[in-house]
């Protein structure tokens, strides 16, 4: 998919855990969109792998940021979270 693609998958999940309707929205508030061009780019940097390079990247990244105490996940997150990943 491209990267409208994860980000609706992502605004999806992002909606459901919000309890938001408006997955557009839902999307906004817990990602910022430097970090989701972040996730993509090492998505498509890979072999499509949907599942390890977008959504256990994302939920590293949600839980990197939910540590820093922001209000969103940034792409500083996205490149811990890939770093950490790389050299796990």
């Amino acid at each position: 998919p491209g990267a409208a693609a994860v980000g609706q998958i992502l605004g999806r999940r992002a909606g459901l855990a919000l309890d938001l309707a408006d997955e557009q929205s839902a999307l906004g508030q817990a990602i910022d969109p430097t970090a989701l061009a972040e996730l993509f780019e090492h998505y498509s940097r890979h072999k499509p792998d949907m599942r390890q390079h977008v959504l256990l990247t994302a939920h590293a990244a949600l839980a990197i940021a939910c540590d820093d105490n922001a209000d969103q996940i940034h792409a500083r997150h996205i490149t811990v979270a890939i770093t950490e990943a790389n050299e796990g």
